[in-house]
């Protein structure tokens, strides 16, 4: 939808980065860096966003602290 945002994608996982590439290969997302990292610790010093978004499969709908 946004060709002209600068997007970085991040994950701990290698498969997940995989498919995560591949999944943009598909829908033709050019505009797309994708990093190895534990969240933000690999990217570059004093990169700045102005958007994040997040999406951690690994913590249980009912979880209290998603309601904080």
């Amino acid at each position: 939808e946004r060709p002209d945002a600068e997007v970085w994608a991040t994950d701990v996982s290698a498969g997940a980065l995989r498919v995560a590439q591949e999944n943009a290969r598909a829908l033709g997302a050019a505009n797309v860096r994708f990093l190895m990292s534990d969240w933000y610790a690999a990217l570059p010093q004093g990169l700045r966003f102005d958007l994040i978004v997040s999406n951690p499969p690994y913590i249980p709908a009912g979880d209290p602290h998603l309601t904080q």
